[in-house]
């Protein structure tokens, strides 16, 4: 898997676990036993090759200047 593909899927599942978080509260210890991953509720693909290609594609949509790259301001305009 390539570093651009590795990336992207790190990024893409970050994203999406976080949609899933909520508020914390980081004065009470986290309640872990009510977080799961469940890629059929978050509609992410099954297969490694469907995940890669999602992940290529979410990369693709924050690399504004197509340089292969994200820059600073590139990551910082999607909360990276």
């Amino acid at each position: 898997m390539s570093t651009k593909t590795t990336f992207a899927l790190a990024v893409t599942l970050l994203l999406a676990s976080n949609v899933h978080a909520g508020p914390q509260d980081a004065t009470k210890p986290m309640d872990h036993s009510k977080m799961k991953m469940d890629h059929a509720d978050m509609k992410m693909p099954t297969t490694p090759e469907a995940r890669a290609k999602m992940a290529n594609t979410m990369f693709d949509k924050i690399d504004a200047n197509k340089n292969g790259f994200l820059s600073p301001t590139e990551a910082a305009a999607h909360g990276l």
